[in-house]
């Protein structure tokens, strides 16, 4: 079996259990009530990851679960941040949830676009009131229509 990556080491800590190699690639396996998710290293056209995949079986639905997580994930709170994230669409499905998955949505600030994301939501917005916007507009529209 190839070497098993950071971020592999990391779910392990959280209660994967390391799995068969899947194409002589490292391989966890994490038991959902619904579910098997196994994480694997794996190559894509952009570099190293570990991939996410599992079937989900609700008993009226059967649905595909997936996702990619980076494979440089050297804490287990980094690795519980980016898979909840990573499977945040899949949640009803994983219920109940497991303690370090729960833990995962509230480190979620550990994942870059996350952190963008808020900050771009907390910035300081201008609002200008309808009047005024009105009033702006028709003096806009007289200046560009004069041009003309």
């Amino acid at each position: 079996m190839s070497e098993v990556s950071p971020t592999l080491r990391s779910l392990i800590s959280l209660g994967f259990k390391l799995g068969e190699a899947s194409y002589s690639m490292a391989t966890a396996i994490f038991r959902f009530r619904r579910l098997d998710l196994e994480a694997v290293d794996a190559m894509t056209c952009h570099g190293p990851v570990v991939s996410l995949y599992g079937v989900s079986n609700t008993g009226r639905a059967i649905g595909e679960v997936g996702g990619e997580v980076p494979q440089d994930l050297d804490t287990p709170s980094a690795a519980a941040a980016w898979v909840s994230y990573a499977l945040r669409s899949h949640k009803k499905v994983l219920e109940p949830l497991p303690d370090w998955m729960v833990e995962g949505e509230r480190n979620w600030d550990l994942i870059p676009q996350v952190r963008k994301m808020r900050a771009f939501q907390a910035r300081s917005r201008c609002r200008v009131d309808r009047d005024h916007a009105l009033v702006f507009r028709n003096q806009l529209r007289d200046v560009i229509c004069a041009g003309l």
